[in-house]
Parts: structure tokens; sequence; C-alpha cells
């Protein structure tokens, strides 16, 4: 029997889950570690964390854990608690970890027993007392040896936890870091008003409902998994916890458990291509599909549409200041544009501008930067006055008086197809005085190569000297370097066409699954310093000491 909870307040996203709670308790909702989990197992697990994270006197918590049962778990448990959580990447360096952690300013932190192995070095860098909760007893007794630091166990607490439902309203749903083009974290804390605007708008566009089972394959702290988690969890659907040892055996994941719908970055799709696993009908059973986060091709859509010819397919566009996704683009048969998709139009409630660089708005077709606002857009970075001062700003002739995000990404808007991503303003560079946007070179190279795996630097990288070359990176084509250029000659103007051309077995990616660009340019500079070529491997094990 599944105990009552009362809830006064239904404009939260606890409210969602409670109600999910209520009415399917011994439904699943998590499929993780080839285990599931009901509603009441998540919610009695999460009660005994939430019990303690009551106690503390700071509003954030932070979660520093690998996709486990115990980090979902955590995530209910701060929306019990009445805290903003925040999830941290176990993968990033201990001194970022700390950096973060001392940011964030949280009392608390939940880790997972594969996480433990590195908390000394961790807490040793951070002054401020933290209680560390976790679901096992820590491996590294030194940990314990801190003493401004305490150590809890919530799994294998004696005394009776009892919940109080008096935070309820706190408005904070999650903190995330993003480093954007500036590698610098930013902190994005969106509302609950904030997500659950972006959960209705999915809801409504979708048509979820509590037999489905959705896919989960974006990292906690790219904001993409929160769709995958509330928008499942809203409905009584079931979240399943993919890994790619999974996308390597898709078939077999999906005979075992055919979702219904699908969330990824569209290099997902190119992912599935190169390891032969995208085949007509692939996906049956999808429903609905979704593709956030980076440039979708028209070659990719039309390779999933072949896949699961059964799922309706919408293009998203927003970034992490406008909650998640705040424009979309539902992907047809019909459909016939660019060889880059549209990321389409506002959701409800949202709105959009289109301004050159002295703030006024350009006509339809003309090219400007995307500003957006609504009830979506957070209310500014983390305890970065000045840099929120920059990029959320009101315009004079904006009669609401409305705070406006300058995302820096370049459109134009288009009757038919709704906003064309074209490129960001920091992709702009000048080659021999002439100006060029790194997407227009990339996308044109992705036409001649017959490849979506390209990526184009200047070079010298962001220095005080001019930009003297283009170097692209190109992966996956059955050209040669010199065909591939020779191709481009006849597409591109002169000035546009890159003055070396690398061929590499696969772009470096990061953990959000885009191309990391600093990654290339440190993979240049190393070649550079030794006369030779180096390859993507040495660079990526080179970073790994930095």
């Amino acid at each position: 029997m599944t105990e009552k909870i009362s809830f006064a307040c239904s404009q939260s996203l606890l409210a969602l889950l409670l109600a999910s709670l209520a009415r399917y308790p011994k439904r699943r909702a998590l499929w993780v570690n080839n285990q599931f989990y009901t509603y009441a197992d998540l919610f009695a697990s999460a009660r005994r964390i939430a019990a303690y994270w009551q106690t503390i006197e700071s509003d954030r918590v932070a979660i520093l854990a690998q996709r486990s049962v115990l980090t979902y778990c955590g995530i209910i448990a701060a929306l019990l608690a009445g805290k903003t959580f925040s999830p941290l990447n176990p993968d990033a360096p201990p001194a970022l970890i700390a950096k973060l952690l001392m940011t964030i300013d949280t009392d608390s932190v939940l880790v997972d027993s594969v996480q433990q192995r590195g908390l000394n070095e961790i807490l040793s860098k951070i002054t401020r007392p933290l209680s560390v909760l976790s679901g096992a007893p820590p491996a590294a007794l030194a940990c314990l040896a801190r003493s401004q630091h305490a150590w809890l166990f919530p799994y294998h607490e004696p005394r009776e936890l009892i919940f109080k439902n008096d935070r309820i309203d706190n408005s904070g749903a999650w903190l995330l870091f993003t480093s954007g083009s500036t590698g610098q974290p930013k902190g994005v804390c969106v509302s609950q008003q904030n997500a659950l605007h972006y959960i209705n708008n999915i809801i409504a566009r979708a048509l979820p409902h509590s037999q489905d089972r959705f896919s989960q394959l974006a990292p906690l702290t790219f904001d993409f998994a929160m769709h995958d988690i509330f928008v499942a969890w809203s409905v009584g659907a079931c979240v399943y916890v993919m890994t790619e040892g999974h996308l390597l055996q898709c078939r077999h994941f999906f005979a075992r458990h055919p979702l219904t719908f699908w969330a990824s970055v569209p290099s997902t799709i190119r992912f599935l291509q190169q390891t032969q696993q995208l085949r007509p009908n692939f996906f049956p059973s999808l429903r609905h599909s979704i593709f956030c986060g980076e440039v979708l091709t028209r070659s990719l859509l039309r390779a999933w549409q072949r896949a699961a010819p059964r799922s309706q397919i919408d293009n998203l566009y927003g970034p992490t200041e406008a909650t998640i996704a705040c424009t979309g683009f539902r992907c047809d048969s019909r459909y016939v544009s660019d060889d880059v998709v549209s990321i389409g139009f506002p959701f409800s409630q949202q709105r959009i501008r289109v301004i050159d660089h002295r703030g006024k708005s350009v006509l339809p077709g003309q090219v400007g930067e995307l500003c957006l606002a609504g009830p979506q857009v957070v209310k500014g970075y983390w305890r970065q006055p000045t840099l929120t001062a920059e990029r959320f700003v009101q315009f004079a002739d904006d009669p609401e008086r409305l705070c406006w995000y300058r995302s820096q990404d370049l459109v134009r808007w288009s009757k038919r197809f709704g906003l064309i991503w074209l490129g960001r303003l920091d992709d702009q560079f000048k080659v021999r005085g002439c100006c060029v946007l790194r997407s227009e070179v990339e996308q044109a190279l992705m036409r001649v190569a017959h490849t979506s795996a390209v990526a184009v630097l200047a070079w010298p990288p962001r220095t005080t000297l001019p930009t003297q070359k283009m170097i692209a990176f190109v992966a996956h084509s059955p050209y040669g370097a010199a065909e591939i250029l020779a191709r481009a000659r006849k597409k591109l103007l002169g000035y546009c066409v890159p003055d070396q051309l690398m061929l590499v077995e696969q772009l470096p990616r990061n953990h959000h699954g885009k191309i990391d660009y600093q990654k290339l340019y440190l993979l240049q500079k190393i070649g550079r310093a030794m006369g030779a070529e180096v390859t993507i491997q040495q660079a990526s094990d080179f970073c790994e000491k930095l």
C-alpha cells in the first residue's frame, strides 16, 4: 500500500511526480543497470535522502554520480526536500569539481560508490564543510579523516525518517553549468516555472502517456537529460538509461525493450550508421523522436526516417538559458529545404526576435542574431551580474519590456520553415580580410565530401594575430583530401576554401556529444610543435594528462 503524501501546491515538478506515484505506484519508472524500479521503489529511497537534506541550511544540493539508481533517487529527493539540485560531471578534473561545489555554495553532495575513489582529492580542495551522502560505505577511510567533512549513509539510517512537506515552494529546479564558447563554466539556474512550461509544451506537442518507454542517453550535466526524466515521469512512463554498449547492440536492445520515445543529439544517428546498425525499419516501435543540441542534416534525417518509419520526428533548438528547447520543427515526409534542417517555430508563449548588430529587428529572410523571451527563459547567470547584463537585455521598441536573451546564434526567418540556423556569432572570423562563417564552410564540405563529420578551424586560434588560414578535419568520407578540396573549389568562393584538410578516423566529442573544437586546436598545436601529424587519439590522451 502506497503512503499518501499531502500536497498543497500543484504548480511544481514535485506535484507532477507525486501524481504519477499516486496513480502508478507499482508501474515501472526506471530501468538502469539491467534492473527495473517502480515509482514506489524510487520514492521510498528518495525519502531517506530528502529527510536529511531538509536539515541542511543551503537551498542547493550537488549530485556527483554516474547514471545510477542512486542518482535518480537523488533528483527526486531534492524535489521532496525543496532543494535545487546540481548534477556535476564525475569525469571532470577534481579541481574543477571542487570549484563548482564552492560556486554552488552547498552543504551536501550525493555520490555513488564509483565516485568515491576520487573524493579525497576533491575534498582536499574544499574548505567549506560538506556532508557526503552515499548509498554504500566509503571505499577510502581517508575521507573520514578530514574533520571538516562528514560522511552519511542515508540507506542505512537506523532512525525512522519522516518527510515534512514544508519546502515545496522553492523556485529553483536545477542548476547546470555550461561552458559555452568561452570554456569558462556559467551557472544557469532553471526555475520550477521554466521547467513546467517546457514540459507542458512537449506534452502538448508529443502526447506521451503512461505506457510509453523513453530513452535516456544524455549525461545528466546536459539539460537534454532533464527532458527524458521529467517528461516521462510527469505522465507515469518509464525511463530507460542507455549506455554506449546498448547503442552498439541496438537491435538486441529494442527487441527486449521496444522504446516508443527517442531523444538524442543528431550525431547519435551518425554513430549508428558507422556501426552498421541503421537499416530500414530498424526501430519499428518508435512513435516519437526528438533531436536537439547540434545541427541535424537532411541526410541524417532521411536515414532516421527510414529506420523509424512510424515515428514523428521533431528537430528542437534551445540554449540552456531557455530551458532545454524553445523552438521546434516537425519533420514530415514532404520536408524539402536546405541541407540543414530548420529549427522551426517558437513554442507556446515563447517569443523570438532576430536583430542586427545595432539591436534592430531585421526583415524576414535577412540574417541576424536570435533573441529569446518568454516563460522558459531564465533570469540570468548564477552569481555573474556582469555577464547577465550583457546577455539578458531589454529593447527600447518592445512595448512589453520583456527580458530578452541574446543567444549569439545566427539565423534567418523563413515563412514556410521558420528559423534556419546558420551558425554562431563567435564562429565568424576573417581570412585574408574576408569574413567567413564557419558553419557555411562546414556545410559545404559535408555536401562535397558526402559526410556529416566535418569541423573547420581558423588558425592561429583567437590570438592578437590575424587569421592566416583555415584548417578542415573530415571523417568518414569516401574521397581523399585532394578530391574533397577540388570539389570544394567548385562550390565555395576562393577565400572560403580551407588551406589544409586532414582526414581523421573520427572527430573528438565533448561530454554532450558535440564537436570538441578546443581539442582540435590542441591537436593542431601539438602537430606543429612536433613537426608531424598527430592523431585524434594522441590529442585526446594528451588532454587527459593536462
